[in-house]
């Protein structure tokens, strides 16, 4: 039976970010990496001398933020143009996963270990995220004097709320025992979280919408404290 289990990971997010800012269409790939910090509880079961099923809730605090910088140009018809700079930022700072697990018990001798595999649901919590810049229109635009006319810049702020998104989860790990009722384990984590589109808000521009495609992988070491039989006795 594991009880509780504090770890400590480091977790890396992709996302393919499509956007359509005024006048301005961006696909980007944005990649963070953070540590995470969380606990998980859970029971296993050994059904047969080698083979384990059990199953697990594992939650995680962190700090997993990226940003990006965009830039671009376009025509202003007939003879204008307008430029447009900015940052897009984003933020998760929780990721929790229920799973199941199967796994095939070893013993070297005095030494008990686990090899597993996992999957089941998983949970992010993103931050607000921001997308912060400028919007420069020139009405006449000449490539050897620049801005002859009609030149107008105005700041942009865009804005989403914090959002909760469920996905999916597989992983694979290995657990030792080291003593009595503790083990160490490390696990390595895939979470798919899809894709959606989120509205971005500015005060002056009205909305702009963001098509997100979230994935996460995680690697993961903690401890595990188990009541009933130590270790060695479980593990054949």
């Amino acid at each position: 039976m594991r009880s509780w289990s504090p770890s400590a990971s480091r977790a890396t997010r992709r996302r393919l970010v499509k956007s359509t800012l005024p006048r301005r269409s961006f696909i980007v790939r944005l990649a963070a990496t953070a540590a995470t910090v969380g606990g998980q509880v859970g029971c296993d079961l050994q059904v047969a001398r080698n083979w384990v099923i059990g199953a697990q809730i594992a939650g995680a605090w962190t700090h997993l933020n990226g940003s990006e910088a965009l830039t671009g140009t376009q025509g202003l018809p007939p003879g204008g143009k307008t430029d447009l700079s900015g940052n897009l930022e984003f933020n998760t700072n929780v990721i929790a996963t229920a799973t199941g697990r199967i796994g095939y018990a070893v013993n070297f001798d005095s030494i008990a270990g686990l090899f597993y595999l996992k999957g089941g649901a998983a949970f992010v919590k993103n931050d607000t995220s921001t997308f912060n810049g400028e919007l420069c229109i020139c009405g006449v635009f000449d490539s050897a004097k620049g801005c002859t006319s009609g030149a107008v810049g105005a700041a942009i702020t865009f804005s989403a709320p914090s959002s909760n998104r469920w996905g999916w989860t597989v992983g694979l790990g290995t657990e030792w025992a080291v003593f009595d009722h503790w083990s160490v384990f490390g696990e390595w984590d895939y979470m798919n979280f899809g894709t959606r589109n989120v509205t971005f808000t500015d005060p002056n521009f009205g909305s702009s919408q963001f098509t997100f495609k979230q994935q996460i992988n995680e690697l993961k070491l903690g401890i595990n404290y188990r009541f009933g039989n130590s270790l060695p006795a479980q593990y054949p």
